[in-house]
């Protein structure tokens, strides 16, 4: 049957159905024969049977796509709008997790995206205007500040979260190779200056990520050098509960974001809860919002909450209170080996001396006075409001994973 047959046999049918619906025809024999239709095909689609060209382009169930329409408002609700790309990783997560006997990960088609926001228009009206607010300006708005404040306000009181339970986590990295007079520390938040910081391409870095918590104590930090293979002679001497992996570039990725949740986070918070929910504040860094990591918050009551892009230097805890003497400590480090002749560091040598670079930066007054400055803990917006840097005319920011969105 060609494509015109079928689109014109489906007509048929839907008529059919409307006349049995309407009682204008009371038997289902009846109707098929009035219509022209096969007899089986109508009593199928009356038992709630799709069209076989809409099976053909529709994966997931019914339930599933409700599933991921709960995750997109979720993702926007708290900050992260998910993109095209996000979209079908997320949609692949759900199909993998019911096919998990599969060898191969199931994947959607190329048009999949586009297909299922116009058949949802609610998401289809929530994707454009999420697209829209991504674009405009927003680093230093008061517009965004005070949704981000509301934001986290609404959260707490819908999860009934206690302040002892809103934690930070953030991805710093450290220039390593020769040392040099030159700024050697940078977050992930500005990714987009890192070229800026290296005087040469041979340069490599190691990141960690930390986490704090709003009563004043960090979570072992999770160290990642670049490379293939991790060495199990660089635990050696660390303190309990560190943690030590690679990854090509030094970087943290998806796949490590998700053991730092699991491994870190979890692990050393959820004996710890005072509540059932715990509050994690973070950017929208593409390592640490994937579907996997999600669906874990999800499964453990974890509520992630997004910033404003570029927002993190004035209403991130980690960037206010601990950045700042972190890089000190890091460069006063630097100059001590180079009084003793000392011109390169290596994982050994980062290693050797991180343990004492964060000792002072990460105390519980830095960490208190981090959530204190960003008008979290307590939560005072206006403290925030009223800083020189917060006007209304900046310079424009990307939306969260620097993709184009189609027109609908």
């Amino acid at each position: 049957m060609s494509s015109q047959e079928e689109k014109s046999q489906e007509e048929r049918i839907s008529l059919a159905i409307q006349a049995i619906k309407a009682r204008q025809i009371r038997s289902i024999r009846g109707a098929a024969r009035t219509y022209n239709v096969p007899l089986s095909t109508l009593v199928h689609r009356l038992q709630g049977r799709k069209p076989r060209q809409e099976v053909r382009h529709q994966k997931l169930t019914e339930d599933e796509e409700k599933l991921l329409i709960a995750r997109i408002v979720s993702m926007d609700e708290r900050g992260y709008p998910l993109r095209m790309d996000s979209m079908k990783r997320t949609a692949e997560a759900v199909l993998a997790k019911r096919d998990g006997s599969r060898s191969s990960r199931p994947t959607m088609g190329s048009n999949w995206v586009l297909r299922f926001v116009n058949r949802h228009p609610d998401i289809k009206d929530r994707y454009n205007r999420s697209y829209a607010k991504g674009k405009r300006e927003t680093r230093g708005s008061p517009e965004v500040i005070r949704e981000w404040f509301e934001l986290v306000r609404r959260t707490i009181e819908k999860y009934n979260i206690a302040w002892e339970d809103v934690y930070n986590f953030d991805e710093t990295g450290y220039r390593m190779g020769m040392i040099q007079a030159a700024k050697v520390v940078t977050g992930t938040d500005k990714t987009f200056r890192r070229k800026a910081l290296e005087p040469d391409d041979n340069a490599e870095w190691v990141s960690v990520i930390e986490g704090i918590n709003s009563s004043g104590w960090a979570l072992p930090p999770m160290i990642i050098f670049k490379g293939k293979r991790r060495l199990s002679a660089w635990s050696n001497g660390l303190p309990d509960g560190w943690r030590i992996e690679v990854s090509d570039d030094g970087w943290s990725n998806e796949k490590l974001g998700l053991i730092w949740l699991k491994e870190i986070f979890n692990k050393h918070t959820k004996p710890r809860a005072l509540g059932q929910h715990r509050l994690l504040i973070l950017n929208g860094y593409g390592g640490h919002n994937g579907p996997e990591f999600d669906q874990f918050c999800i499964e453990n009551n974890i509520i992630p909450l997004y910033m404003p892009v570029h927002s993190g230097y004035f209403l991130q805890p980690l960037d206010v209170g601990c950045s700042t003497p972190m890089e000190q400590s890091y460069r006063r480090e630097l100059d001590l080996r180079l009084q003793f002749g000392i011109h390169h560091i290596d994982n050994d040598g980062f290693l050797a001396i991180y343990p004492s670079v964060r000792a002072q930066p990460m105390s519980e007054e830095n960490i208190r006075n981090g959530f204190r400055d960003v008008g979290l803990a307590p939560l005072n917006p206006e403290l925030v409001l009223s800083r020189p840097d917060c006007r209304t005319n900046t310079s424009t920011s990307s939306a969260p994973e620097d993709q184009d969105l189609p027109e609908f």
